[in-house]
């Protein structure tokens, strides 16, 4: 102990210092990172770093390494000074110019990305200096020609999620910009990156020998209204590569069909009701029928009855809780041609030609009795109820939705004018998939039904007459075209 004390007594020999980084020849951004080596005859105290005369760091062991932040500081040069301190009492120092680049980098997206429309990602950047507490955030789709917000002021954190705005065609010249809310700095994307218009894309068909009105699918098999060729029950559990499972030759023109439970419903216009057994789908069955007054156009099975559409006759109401005896419980005579129906809670509601919706309450099955109307502005073809609102088909004035939260007083919502004729729609997960005969499918954001956009269409090669949707698929009805799915599982 007394020979090490006296060593450090008579030691007058100051540390050797050197800044190993960072080198005076680099700009740095957003940190500086700290290296010294330090070297002496006796045993090291401490060595202490400081930036512009204010100490940031003290090291006590080895090694003599740190990152020190750049936020708070605004100038384009700092000095860097480190003071090594030996047992007895010596110091060394060395000291250094460093360049520094304030201001923000864009890394996300920088050039070279591939997102889609309506997908979240995120921006990501980075600052250095004192630059401000909140960015504001833009993108151009032009390469920086025009900006549109994404965001006026949010905390300077290094990363905002991004909802992709919906465009109509893909955009490849796309840059994103960060900016202080209170300085000059900002940054850019580095290079153009590319948001692709999302479509939807046909994954498989079956070209039925009739024409296709109508489809529902259930349990793997899309159950096809083919007109004079009756049902056709294809298989779907390859979608791209649908075969058919059996068929039914109905007596009259199969025009429209629901399946509940083992029995498909099909409205087979002259001939009324058609009950089919379809238990086993490679060979459909007739279970039984019944021959409505006038021309069946539109079926929809609720609990033990089918309420079917029958043209000049109205709203029937029939009993099918024996499928091999369906009879008659009740009629509602609507004002023109019942055309097609959808059931939700006690109400049916009817699409009536020229006199739009009818909303009949079914409560009492043999007494049906309206509950409300609303008069569309052109032929209510078909209908979907949805939560509040009945979405309808209405023929050259495309899409129409009505609020029918009361049904005594319904009242229209919003519209969407499609390009031909709306023959039917279909709504899932906020979207109305409307069949639009030479217009093809037409998708229909409806997530704010007072707005509907377009999200995206698919033309068909024939007349789109009949939709389905289900697990991520559109079924299309494109008469002489027979049956198309199409993959819409890309919509958010």
């Amino acid at each position: 102990m007394l020979t090490q004390l006296s060593c450090e007594l008579f030691d007058t020999i100051p540390p050797k210092i050197e800044i190993v980084s960072p080198k005076a020849d680099a700009a740095y951004f957003g940190t500086l990172p700290v290296e010294l080596s330090v070297t002496d005859n006796g045993k090291i105290e401490n060595v202490e770093v400081f930036l512009d005369g204010e100490s940031t760091h003290e090291f006590t062991k080895e090694p003599f390494k740190t990152d020190i932040s750049l936020d708070q500081i605004n100038a384009s040069t700092v000095t860097l000074k480190a003071v090594a301190h030996d047992k007895a009492g010596n110091y060394g120092e060395a000291e250094r110019e460093i360049s520094l680049s304030l201001g923000f980098k864009l890394t996300s997206p920088n050039g070279g990305e591939n997102w889609r429309e309506w997908s979240t990602q995120t921006i990501a950047w980075t600052s250095s200096g004192d630059v401000g507490d909140y960015v504001s955030l833009h993108y151009s789709l032009d390469g920086g020609a025009s900006w549109a917000e994404i965001s006026a002021s949010i905390p300077n954190d290094g990363s905002h999620p991004w909802t992709l705005p919906t465009i109509a065609q893909t955009e490849t010249a796309c840059w994103v910009k960060v900016a202080s809310t209170t300085t000059s700095y900002f940054d850019i994307s580095n290079g153009d990156f590319t948001i692709t218009n999302w479509v939807p894309v046909l994954v498989g068909t079956y070209d039925t020998p009739g024409y296709a009105w109508d489809v529902f699918v259930s349990g793997g098999f899309a159950y096809v209204t083919d007109y004079a060729s009756g049902l056709q029950v294809i298989n779907i559990s390859n979608p791209a590569s649908p075969t058919l499972a059996g068929t039914y030759n109905t007596p009259g023109y199969a025009l429209c069909v629901f399946v509940s439970g083992s029995y498909a419903y099909v409205a087979d216009y002259a001939r009324g009701l058609q009950v089919i057994n379809i238990s086993n789908p490679a060979s459909p069955t007739l279970a039984g029928s019944y021959d409505t007054p006038d021309y069946a156009y539109g079926v929809f099975v609720s609990g033990s009855y089918a309420c079917v559409a029958d043209r000049e006759s109205g709203l029937l109401i029939v009993n099918v809780s024996n499928p091999a005896s369906p009879t008659l419980a009740g009629t509602y005579g609507t004002p023109s041609h019942a055309l097609d129906v959808s059931v939700s809670d006690i109400y049916a509601y009817v699409t009536n030609g020229h006199t739009g919706l009818q909303i009949v309450d079914i409560s009492n099955p043999a007494s049906p009795t309206l509950a409300g109307s609303y008069d569309t502005p052109d032929w209510a073809r078909g209908v979907f109820v949805s939560g509040s609102y009945a979405y309808v088909a209405d023929w050259y004035r495309g899409l129409q939705i009505v609020n029918v939260s009361n049904p005594a007083s319904p009242t229209l919502a919003g519209s969407y004018d499609t390009p031909d004729f709306a023959e039917d729609v279909s709504v899932s997960g906020g979207y109305a998939y409307v069949a639009d005969r030479h217009g093809g499918l037409r998708i229909i954001d409806v997530y704010n039904p007072a707005s509907p956009t377009l999200a995206g269409s698919y033309d068909t090669p024939d007349l789109a007459r009949g939709v389905f949707v289900s697990g991520g698929y559109a079924y299309v009805a494109d008469h002489s075209s027979g049956l198309l799915i199409i993959d819409v599982s890309g919509l958010p």
